[in-house]
């Protein structure tokens, strides 16, 4: 009955995750970018977390904004616009293995605001030794105004669930390189949706969640076709390359 009703728990977390997403996603980069603004004045102040993980924050916000903010035209023939955009890739789940270190804290905020910013809503499911840290970085992102649906918690024991489910796009892991293997391997032998895991392995050197194009692992990208040919020009052209032509 006790696995029962955590299974149910736990596909609730990713149904209600998954109903969030659009309208997350569709808020846009700079609406999204000035959420995590207001989370990084909070969480600056917060002694769990303290001010670098502030700055991590603001560093995964100037490169969604450098990187995303912007659509960018591609090109395509006369009387056609083409337009690259990017999107987040659903409902990620954030784990981490059993470390308060400041750098483990830092990686996790990094992780947390990237796939935020990306356009992706979360469940944090942090080891049991770090429930308090999952508390506050809850309270303080519906604080700051990130809906409740967009981020949610679960138990450590819905871990492996979560990570089963075919509906999950991916996973952001904090820890050792031997447990990201084995989330690589339970994700790989998933029926479905192809997932993304994202982790920083690295310890306190951070390299990962400091690269550069980072936040591009949470995205896809998704282009926009917009035919103008029959306003004031041929619209037989519309035509061309289509059926049997």
């Amino acid at each position: 009955m006790v696995v029962e009703k955590k299974l149910v728990q736990t596909q609730h977390l990713i149904e209600t995750g998954l109903c969030a997403w659009q309208s997350w996603n569709e808020l846009g980069v700079i609406a999204r970018a000035e959420l995590i603004a207001k989370w990084v004045e909070i969480i600056s102040q917060e002694a769990a977390l303290g001010k670098l993980a502030g700055e991590m924050a603001k560093y995964q916000k100037h490169q969604a904004i450098t990187l995303l903010g912007d659509e960018k035209l591609m090109p395509g023939p006369t009387g056609e616009v083409n337009e690259l955009y990017s999107a987040g890739r659903g409902l990620f789940i954030v784990a981490a293995t059993d470390s308060e270190q400041s750098c483990s804290i830092n990686a996790i905020v990094g992780h947390v605001s990237a796939a935020l910013l990306a356009g992706n809503t979360l469940v944090l499911a942090l080891p049991q030794a770090q429930q308090a840290l999952q508390f506050v970085l809850l309270n303080t992102l519906h604080a700051a105004g990130i809906p409740e649906l967009v981020v949610q918690g679960a138990e450590e024991t819905q871990l492996t669930a979560l990570i089963e489910s075919s509906k999950v796009a991916g996973v952001a892991f904090t820890g050792d390189e031997k447990t990201a293997q084995t989330i690589n391997r339970t994700l790989s032998a998933r029926d479905g949706l192809l997932a993304q895991l994202v982790a920083e392995v690295s310890g306190s050197a951070l390299a990962y969640v400091t690269d550069d194009h980072f936040i591009l692992r949470f995205i896809t990208e998704r282009t926009r076709t917009i035919n103008i040919t029959a306003v004031g020009g041929n619209a037989i052209l519309l035509e061309l390359g289509g059926g049997d032509h």
